[in-house]
């Protein structure tokens, strides 16, 4: 385990961040403004070729990659259908979250998987709520069509997670552990992803419920509640957004705008958020500059910040090993002062990401990880290290620096079944919520079967 008291590093220059966030939004609008009548031009040739030549139209130069869904981020969980499985490295081919569905125009193709978990976890960074301990069940169900219709491939994506709840009964005698009570209630039945696609030529678009276009995560994760990941996604950047998305591809360039509700489920008020990247994808080496602008992700009275600028980069350097990692500049935490945190009912953070600095003015920080991934047929492993420096407040708890490891195993015994173990280090925070040093220690153990 690690164990270390509050950082001495002076944060001062983290007071310089807000204008320089301001200024690298500015140029990212700018960039996408000067970019639109090149890639409008662009589009319109394209376009007019794809007209002439729709029937012997094979460039791969507009082909557009597909992120498989999050049971794929371990070995054998995705049967892949443009993927040697015989050849080295094939488990590395199926963590990229880029396919290529154009070889299927012309008819319709029709995916499915059905994952299911069992599992313990033992996490002590929440032991002062008695739920830290215990062993759960877990599924994931993606079904996935597409069918060309005139120049169009058009598709529906879907991928619906069942998890186990707590029982009722939980322990929430006073308030702090109330305010904790939401972070136990989980749904039996989630929409991970629901969606509709819509690709022609070097255009993509989307609408409904889809994976995040903010950076790119490249290492496994074995809980539908996708704790057990850096702190940065697990804290900052959400996995899921609802909303509409547009890609444009240019060979290996990427342009990604999107117009979302900015949290992961229907929105509570009438802003909106918008995330864009600009990124070059390819399957050996994707680098990338993400954004996203939200005003808040709730009611009027307890509104939060949400948003942050990041740089992601993934290197494979061969058949058997991967780097991967990003960095981004957070602003989070409460727009307007006066909010108790015990009176939170929709998810508390351990970290007290939700305490207010001032009216409309962000707490904010920067992080970044970083992970090695090896791999050999049948067996996969992973470890990242990233840290997490917020703007000291006051907050003992909010002004920790959080220092992260993150490694995982997988062995699989056959093409169906398989074991895992995850395990997090954290450092240790000398007086929690409840007043009791936090242990910054959480495993994972379990079995799953994929058909």
């Amino acid at each position: 385990m690690l164990n270390s008291k509050n950082s001495n590093v002076d944060r001062r220059w983290l007071d310089s961040m807000p204008a320089l966030f301001g200024i690298c939004r500015r140029l990212f609008f700018c960039v996408i403004l000067v970019l639109s009548p090149v890639l409008c031009a662009k589009a319109a040739n394209v376009v007019d070729d794809m007209l002439e030549n729709s029937d012997t139209d094979t460039d791969q130069d507009h082909d557009f990659s597909f992120n498989p869904v999050s049971t794929s981020w371990t070995s054998l969980q995705f049967e892949t259908w443009n993927i040697d499985q015989n050849k080295p490295g094939a488990i590395s081919e199926l963590m990229r979250r880029h396919r290529t569905w154009s070889n299927h125009s012309g008819g319709p193709f029709i995916h499915y998987n059905v994952l299911a978990r069992s599992f313990y976890i033992n996490d002590q960074r929440i032991r002062f709520t008695g739920n830290e301990s215990t062993f759960a069940v877990e599924a994931q169900l993606d079904f996935r069509v597409q069918h060309q219709i005139d120049d169009w491939n058009v598709g529906l994506v879907s991928e619906i997670y069942l998890s186990q709840p707590f029982d009722e009964n939980l322990l929430v005698d006073y308030g702090l552990r109330e305010s904790f009570r939401h972070n136990f209630l989980l749904d039996p039945l989630e929409l991970s992803e629901l969606y509709i696609h819509f690709d022609r030529g070097p255009w993509r678009f989307k609408i409904g419920r889809f994976e995040t276009p903010f950076g790119r995560y490249w290492a496994p994760f074995y809980l539908n509640s996708r704790r057990d990941v850096p702190f940065i996604r697990s804290e900052s950047i959400l996995f899921r957004e609802t909303g509409i998305q547009c890609d444009f591809k240019s060979g290996h360039w990427i342009l990604t705008s999107a117009l979302t509700n900015g949290g992961l489920n229907r929105d509570t008020n009438s802003g909106k958020a918008f995330l864009g990247r600009i990124g070059f994808d390819h399957p050996d080496f994707v680098i990338g500059s993400s954004l996203k602008w939200h005003d808040g992700i709730s009611s009027e009275g307890q509104k939060e910040f949400n948003r942050h600028a990041g740089f992601d980069i993934m290197r494979r350097l061969n058949d058997r090993w991967l780097v991967s990692g990003e960095v981004i500049y957070d602003e989070y935490g409460m727009r307007r002062p006066g909010f108790n945190l015990d009176d939170i009912f929709w998810g508390r953070s351990i970290y007290n990401r939700q305490i207010n600095r001032g009216l409309n003015i962000p707490l904010n920080g920067v992080g970044y990880y970083a992970n090695l991934i090896w791999e050999q047929p049948g067996r996969l492993a992973a470890i990242g290290y990233g840290e997490f420096y917020p703007t000291a407040v006051g907050d003992p708890i909010h002004d920790q620096v959080t220092r992260r490891v993150n490694t995982s195993y997988h062995h699989g015994f056959n093409d169906h079944l398989s074991t895992y173990c995850s395990l997090i280090l954290e450092n240790s925070v000398s007086e929690s919520q409840n007043g009791e040093q936090r242990r910054g220690f959480s495993l994972i153990v379990g079995m799953q079967f994929l058909w």
